[in-house]
């Protein structure tokens, strides 16, 4: 079982895939893909304060997500791993992967979130 590398197009398309559909499944129309959930972090925590604590855009916006914020529902293990299995098209993760997708997990999804948002969303965030 190989994960399949994160630069692909086919990484990309199934991770923004599964996160438009769990935001869509889990969150009652508050933010329904990426793009408003980066428009939600702009109104509820994207202040002068929160970018000199942490200038760059990508600590912001994990720090949100760790805040679990409405719709972004990945509170437990199982959660993270099955949302990495569906991205990563595995049945299972391999057990030598397991500590190091859940250490990064939210630091992960901002990242592709920055990648895979609207661009000018993401300037606007700076």
């Amino acid at each position: 079982m190989k994960l399949l590398k994160i630069n692909t197009n086919q990484y990309k398309a199934n991770f923004k895939k599964h996160l438009n559909e769990h935001l869509l499944d889990y969150n009652d129309g508050y933010c329904e893909n990426i793009n408003d959930l980066l428009l939600c972090f702009n109104s509820e925590c994207n202040h002068e304060n929160d970018k000199n604590r942490y200038p760059f855009l990508t600590d912001r916006i994990a720090q949100y997500l760790r805040g679990l914020p409405y719709g972004f529902n990945f509170a437990y293990e199982h959660e993270i791993l099955n949302f990495a299995c569906l991205v990563h098209e595995l049945e299972q993760m391999p057990e030598d992967k397991i500590d190091i997708i859940r250490n990064n997990f939210y630091n992960h999804c901002a990242y592709m979130i920055t990648k895979l948002g609207n661009k000018e969303i993401i300037n606007k965030l700076h």
